[in-house]
C-alpha cells in the first residue's frame, strides 16, 4: 500500500465517490471499491474485496463450464 498520507479532505471525496458508485452499481463496481480501499488504507475492506473478487472468479469460472454443458445441449438439440 501506499503509505503516503492524504489529506482528511481527500479521503471523505474517496469514500464519498466510492459511495455513490456503490449505490449506483452495487457491487458490480468491485475493482473501483478495491482501489478506493487502498487509498484510503482501509485494510478490512481491501481484504473484503480481494476475498469477494476470488469468489467471482471462481463463479466466472463454473458459469463457463455451465455454458459448455448447455452448449453441448444445443448442440445435441440441433442434431435431432
Amino acid at each position: 500500500m501506499n503509505n503516503k498520507e492524504i489529506s482528511k479532505e481527500e479521503r471523505l471525496e474517496i469514500i464519498r465517490e466510492m459511495v455513490e458508485e456503490w449505490e449506483n452499481e452495487g457491487t458490480d463496481s468491485i475493482e473501483d471499491t478495491l482501489e478506493s480501499a487502498f487509498k484510503i488504507k482501509n485494510n478490512e475492506l481491501v481484504e473484503l474485496v480481494e476475498t469477494a473478487m476470488g469468489f467471482l472468479a471462481e463463479l466466472e469460472s463454473v458459469k463457463d463450464e455451465i455454458d459448455e454443458i448447455m452448449w453441448g445441449y444445443e448442440e445435441v438439440l440441433d442434431e435431432g
